[in-house]
Order: structure tokens, then sequence, then C-alpha cells
């Protein structure tokens, strides 16, 4: 998207002093006051003229490392800007928005034909959630710098930051047994029996391990071998900001 040029605070201040001294020095009849103010008239047109020649064309590339970020972790993101015209670029201005309140200002020397030029910054990572990157702000002014002109180029990208993952120590039960089993597996939240096998009842047996299915339709009494897996579960605790 291509922004039409604007004078810059300095060009409306050259174009109002400008037009002051031209007054000025018609009605005191100073030569030299009209001659301030027709240079200063002249240079904000030469700087509309040399900004109004198109840029070219560029082309954007957004690398943020690393790809996932935690909740207060460093990260970067590494804008390439590549010219694919015939021309050399002038110094370009680079706005990067970042976020719904913040940017990240960039400066990039002249790049010939099929040159490109990196620029880096910080990504703020204070705040979980997703930070959506560009997209990329070009500007350039003339050498008085009178007069902008600025386009959007490239795709925005988003970044997500995850909350941060920290360890807890789980209490772990040290008692031997079939107890201390049972109470560990308990603290873990799972009964970590699971299915592992059949055999024929033997005099014994719990009678609450027999599966009654089996008699129905062999005659014969069976009981259900279950072995202990201990499974630890993974807890993951956030805090709301």
């Amino acid at each position: 998207t291509h922004q039409p040029l604007m004078p810059t605070r300095a060009g409306w201040t050259a174009a109002v002093a400008g037009a002051c001294f031209i007054v000025a020095g018609r009605v005191v009849g100073l030569i030299e006051l009209f001659g301030m103010g027709a240079a200063a008239l002249a240079a904000l047109a030469v700087s509309l003229i040399s900004v109004r020649r198109p840029l070219g064309r560029l082309s954007v590339a957004r690398t943020v490392e690393p790809s996932e970020v935690e909740c207060g972790d460093a990260a970067r993101a590494t804008v390439t800007v590549t010219n694919h015209s015939r021309f050399r670029t002038p110094w370009l201005r680079l706005w990067e928005p970042v976020g719904r309140d913040a940017g990240a200002p960039m400066r990039m020397a002249p790049l010939r034909t099929g040159a490109h030029g990196d620029a880096t910054y910080r990504i703020p990572t204070d705040r979980r959630g997703v930070i959506e990157l560009g997209p990329l702000r070009v500007e350039r002014t003339d050498h008085f710098g009178l007069v902008t002109s600025g386009s959007f180029i490239g795709e925005s990208h988003e970044t997500l930051v995850f909350p941060r993952r920290c360890t807890i120590p789980f209490p772990r039960l040290e008692s031997l047994g079939p107890i201390g089993q049972q109470l560990r597996l308990r603290s873990f939240a799972t009964s970590g029996n699971e299915f592992h096998s059949q055999r024929e009842y033997v005099p014994g047996d719990d009678v609450r391990t027999m599966d009654w299915n089996v008699p129905a339709r062999t005659g014969k009494p069976f009981v259900r071998l279950h072995r202990e897996v201990p499974v630890e579960l993974t807890v993951t605790v956030t805090r709301e900001e």
C-alpha cells in the first residue's frame, strides 16, 4: 500500500517560513528576505521531485528466533529487505509494527540491484499471547528531511508467547510393601492396575479378581491378572496476569 508524498515538520516549517519571507520582502522592499523565501520554497520543490521518484520493487522476509517463545525469554525478529529493481535504493527508514501499541524503528543503507539488507529488533515477551508483527512500513525522505513518502510491503506475522513452564517437585512416598505402593500410586491420581492375562482359579486367590464371564462359557473359574504400572501425570500451572 503506497502512501502519498507528505511534508515533514521541517517541510511545513520551510513552506511557511518561505512564504513569510517573500511577503515581508515585498512589503519592506528587502531583496534579501525575498531571496531567502524563494530559496526555502525552491528547496521544498526539489525535495518533492526527488522523493517522487518510484522506490522500485522491494520484497521482505521475516524470521523469528526462537520459533517458540516462553513468557520472559529473549526473542528477536530479523527483517530481510531485497531490492529487485534496476536502480539503487536510497537510505530507507523502516518501521515494523509490534503488537498493537509498539513498533521497531530501523534504518537501512542503500541496496544495489539484487542485494539484500537485514535489520534485527527484540520482541517484547513480558506478556503471554499472540504478538502480530508487520506489515513493514518503508519510508524514504530527501537529503534535507523536508518530504517523506512511505509504503507497506510484505505480510504480517504472528508470534505466540507461551506461559512460562516450571518443574514442581512432587513428593514421593518411600515406604515399601503393598500399602506403600498403593499410597504412591494414589498420590499420582492413578491406580496403576493394567490387565495382563488370565489363569485358572486356585484356592487362595482373591475372589474379587475372578472373571465371571469365563465360567459361563467354559465352566471353569478364571481370575484376571493385573500388573502395576506407575504413571506420573504432567501438571501445568499458569499464572493469570
